[in-house]
């Protein structure tokens, strides 16, 4: 009995030391793998990546029980780990091909390093004690995505920061580590949200990464992997990765998000057939990709039977029928243009599309010019849409496109006979588009932020745009490094640092006075008219133009920050031009609205004496105008600080001593902007607007 026992017992420790053995093996085989992958990805950086035991992950999974299931092919479970709820990603042979070792590191190794992101599904560590190594995350759920429950069905507002959190994270993955990283694998089974409803994008197991100074990396045909419905064209016939193939997917995502149609795989099941109907070819229709079936949708004339009823009852009672429709339709559109459709005319009950040519040329045929545009326009297309949708509390303009042959052929190739005017960062061009006069702003030069600051000035300017002392934004074209804006022409073009015209033409009285009442109206506008407040920055002559009926537009809103609600300020580096930033501004770097109302300050100082904000004095030193009217006014000479020109045109006696009261009035509402006399500053830029209403009617 006791040999018997004996036996047992020594067979028990060896299956034991046996199994032991083999998660060592498996330990040190994987941990080698997974070393290599983040050494190689991190340029030689490794990140330290917390190891959990398999007893551990047997423990908090109930031994991988189908109980804790979340997504059944994604072999994701919920499990209680050291008392944190957690999810736990067991990938098994089965499911993967014969490389599920390397796609598992790859998986752990791209999460380690995204995983400071808010957007991306963080990964707490893993477990190298099985064949293949576990992962272990944060707790989120499924986004329930095409439910036929009406109680879960996400509202537009959640889809809509979905899809805006989600662009910000694949914007993260092209731009912000060594190399450019492609997902290749986006869609809805990969997304999660937390407690807080904020995305998070996951599965990097498909991930590859772009060497530098290439914009694509090609794999072998029968290497193509992914989800039917999300692979962009190009990569499934030719293996060819470029940032496009995400770009593609997140377009297919928004289909998927906003219209009434499902997955291929899924359509025969859970979609509603008498949409299809009216096809004669219903069967092959219901069979098409997403995309695809979509195209067919527009094709036909039938844009609106694409939009989910159930969406447009989710938005909410404040709003038209029409207005709803036509957000969805935005952002309808802009997927389009990420799956390739290029719209050629927009009409209320149709929108006329053409598929975009790249997809029938091989990689040897498209020239290196058209893949940089192309590389351009994606990139430049996300960032846009994260803006649009951030700044705007979900509600997108659409923005018309142009193509990098249309601004070219405007503005002659950029010719320097077509500048309007040039400040550092950009370019003003004149040119005709469609027969119209415009004028084109080319950004010239790059810093760290200017990406950031380029869409800021499209998406501000686009909300901007209906108001008549905006410049009007028509357009923009996504086909160049950084982005170009389309502006309405004006006849008269910017102001000179000195207030003046580029022609020479001099400016009247009652012009000056109307632009400054003009543009106070307009900041008043930026100030208050939006779901946060938002503060320009860069109040200054070079950023208003005059069109023909002598109307000043304010422009550039590239420096814009906004101003949380419930908020008086937000910090931030301090941005504007010499002689208009905000002294308190400069040195305590808190935005509030006073900034504008000091730099609109100095606007009026020097419409009203002709000099730059920043002069050549007596001695050719530089002088700041506020310095200089301060001492003139401690000298009480008025006179000195009022342009002469000013005084040109006048009428008769009785005009005189009515422009002089004006220009007096004009001059002390000048000081309380800069606040000359701190004991009696403005309360905001409506009272500025108001006060400038009322000089401009002192008879």
């Amino acid at each position: 009995m006791n040999d018997q026992k004996m036996s047992c017992w020594r067979k028990k420790s060896k299956k034991k030391n046996s199994e032991a053995n083999q998660r060592q093996r498996w330990f040190q085989e994987n941990g080698k793998v997974l070393l290599e992958d983040l050494i190689e990805l991190c340029n030689g950086k490794s990140n330290p990546i917390k190891t959990f035991s398999a007893e551990e992950i047997l423990q908090a999974t109930d031994n991988f029980s189908e109980s804790n299931l979340v997504i059944r092919f994604n072999f994701m479970y919920r499990g209680i780990l050291q008392n944190r709820p957690v999810l736990i990603k067991r990938a098994t042979w089965n499911y993967y091909k014969s490389d599920t070792l390397e796609k598992i590191c790859r998986d752990i190794a791209v999460s380690s390093m995204v995983s400071g992101h808010k957007n991306f599904l963080k990964l707490l560590g893993c477990c190298l004690e099985f064949e293949h190594p576990v992962l272990v995350c944060e707790y989120a759920e499924r986004i329930p995505f095409n439910t036929p429950n009406p109680e879960m069905l996400l509202p537009w507002r959640m889809r809509i920061k979905i899809a805006k959190e989600i662009a910000i994270a694949v914007s993260y993955l092209h731009t912000a580590l060594s190399r450019t990283m492609i997902h290749t694998d986006i869609q809805p089974f990969n997304i999660f949200l937390d407690s807080n409803g904020t995305a998070k994008l996951s599965g990097f197991c498909l991930c590859i990464a772009i060497p530098e100074g290439e914009t694509f990396v090609k794999v072998h045909a029968d290497r193509v992997e992914g989800t039917l419905d999300y692979l962009e064209y190009n990569y499934a016939a030719t293996g060819l990765i470029t940032e496009y193939t995400d770009v593609f997917s997140f377009g297919v995502l928004l289909q998927n998000f906003f219209t009434r149609t499902y997955g291929v795989v899924d359509c025969c099941c859970s979609e509603d057939e008498s949409l299809f109907e009216e096809f004669e070819d219903k069967q092959n229709v219901m069979n098409l990709r997403i995309s695809d079936r979509i195209s067919k949708f527009v094709e036909e004339g039938r844009i609106f039977d694409m939009l989910d009823p159930k969406m447009l009852e989710s938005m909410g009672d404040d709003e038209t029928e029409e207005h709803k429709i036509r957000r969805m339709k935005a952002v309808l559109m802009l997927s389009l243009r990420c799956t390739g459709h290029r719209v050629v005319d927009y009409h209320k009950s149709s929108l006329l599309l053409c598929k975009s040519q790249s997809f029938e040329l091989s990689p040897i045929e498209m020239s290196k010019n058209n893949k940089k545009k192309r590389r351009w326009d994606l990139k430049n297309g996300g960032i846009l849409l994260e803006e649009l949708i951030a700044s705007f509390d979900g509600k997108t303009n659409p923005i018309r496109c142009f193509s990098s042959d249309q601004i070219l052929k405007a503005t002659d190739n950029f010719s320097e006979s077509r500048i309007i005017s040039s400040w550092g960062y950009f370019i003003w061009y004149k040119g005709v588009i469609e027969e119209r006069q415009v004028s084109i702003k080319k950004w010239s030069s790059q810093n760290l932020s200017s990406f950031t600051e380029a869409y800021r000035d499209i998406s501000v300017s686009s909300q901007m745009s209906g108001h008549k002392n905006a410049l009007k934004l028509i357009g923009c074209c996504l086909e160049f490094d950084l982005p170009a804006l389309v502006c309405e022409y004006t006849e008269h073009g910017p102001l000179n640092r000195d207030g003046g015209l580029s022609s020479g033409v001099v400016l009247p009285w009652k012009v000056r006075l109307k632009i400054a009442k003009e543009i106070a109206s307009s900041v008043t506008y930026l100030h208050t008219a939006f779901p946060e407040t938002i503060v320009h920055r860069n109040i200054n002559p070079t950023n208003i133009f005059i069109d023909e009926n002598w109307t000043a537009k304010l422009s550039d809103f590239w420096f814009c920050v906004a101003i949380p609600e419930g908020e008086l300020y937000v910090e931030d580096d301090v941005k504007g031009v010499i002689g208009f930033v905000d002294p308190d501004y400069y040195w305590t770097m808190k935005v509030t609205e006073k900034v504008d109302i000091y730099s609109f300050g100095v606007v009026m100082l020097v419409l009203l004496s002709g000099r730059a904000a920043v002069f050549n004095g007596p001695d050719e030193a530089p002088m700041s105008l506020n310095d200089h009217v301060s001492e003139v006014m401690e000298k009480g000479e008025f006179d000195e600080i009022v342009d002469k020109e000013i005084w040109n045109d006048l009428g008769g006696d009785d005009d005189l001593v009515l422009r002089r009261s004006q220009v007096k009035a004009f001059l002390r509402l000048a000081l309380r902007c800069v606040r000359y006399k701190k004991e009696d500053p403005v309360s905001g830029m409506l009272e500025v607007a108001k006060e400038l209403k009322l000089i401009e009617k002192l008879s």
